[in-house]
């Protein structure tokens, strides 16, 4: 339990919220994302665009597994939003450590992602049919989300300093519980 997973919608912080949380534990940060990237050296909106979402997705498991198998400590992993979309992520997931799902609403979502183009998901769409698929996305998947975290922190209304500290003292007090 020496690790801290962030998962959630896309645009719900878990990049900018990670990174923060992982300088004020002195911890590492990894973005998985950020991982497969450079280890495939394209974009993931190019790799889903040339490649296809399901080649995409098991490029995102093996990331996953070998970041598992490295047996990582005292890091904060920020995750791509539909990870939790394969059961082999969730149990890889669930051996991590605390998982915290950044919970924002679908207009909260919008908000932050509206302009930006490297969201396949959601690229090319009319400013009402991204906030539909938005939605669709988050009612398909708040169940799992639900289901894998340990803890739900709330971000609408959060900064990502306020955002980073609940989740450092929901982590304290969850270890403290398991001693």
């Amino acid at each position: 339990m020496n690790n801290i997973v962030l998962i959630g919608m896309m645009g719900s912080g878990k990049s900018t919220v990670g990174l923060a949380l992982a300088n004020a534990l002195s911890w590492r940060f990894v973005d998985l994302d950020s991982q497969l990237e450079d280890q495939e050296k394209i974009s993931i909106a190019q790799l889903v665009k040339e490649q296809g979402m399901d080649v995409f997705r098991n490029k995102e498991t093996q990331q996953l597994r070998a970041f598992v198998e490295s047996n990582p400590s005292e890091c904060v992993l920020s995750t791509g939003g539909g990870i939790i979309l394969k059961d082999e992520n969730q149990s890889l997931l669930k051996t991590l450590g605390f998982i915290v799902w950044l919970k924002a609403s679908a207009q909260t979502t919008y908000e932050r992602i509206k302009d930006d183009s490297s969201r396949p998901l959601i690229q090319g769409q009319t400013p009402d049919q991204k906030i539909k698929s938005i939605k669709n996305i988050l009612e398909a998947r708040a169940d799992t989300y639900k289901q894998l975290a340990h803890q739900i922190v709330e971000v609408d209304e959060l900064s990502c300093a306020e955002v980073a500290n609940t989740i450092k003292q929901l982590f304290k007090s969850h270890r403290k519980t398991l001693r």
